[in-house]
């Protein structure tokens, strides 16, 4: 679990092999919020959300669940399991 504290929220992971991730958080309603792509190296990961959405407009308190779909250099995918949830606990200013 993850809660958002002054707007930041993280995630472990452990990766099998260096990837090109993308991450993919979900809110409690199963509505996408925030995508992002970016390259990580092999073994364990952390992954920092500051808990505004794709448009740029903060999230509101709740759940949220994140998933990464990864593929290796030669385009083959990755298997990382990341299926965790993060409560967001924090205010806006």
């Amino acid at each position: 679990d993850s809660d958002l504290v002054n707007g930041q929220a993280t995630w472990s992971y452990n990766a099998p092999e260096a990837a090109t991730v993308t991450a993919t958080i979900k809110d409690a309603k199963g509505n996408q919020v925030y995508t992002e792509t970016g390259k990580i190296d092999a073994g364990p990961g952390q992954f920092n959300w500051d808990g505004v959405g794709s448009d740029g407009t903060p999230e509101p308190n709740g759940t949220y669940t994140i998933s990464m779909t990864a593929t290796d250099a030669n385009g083959k995918v990755v298997d990382i399991d990341t299926q965790t949830t993060g409560v967001v606990t924090g205010g806006f200013c």
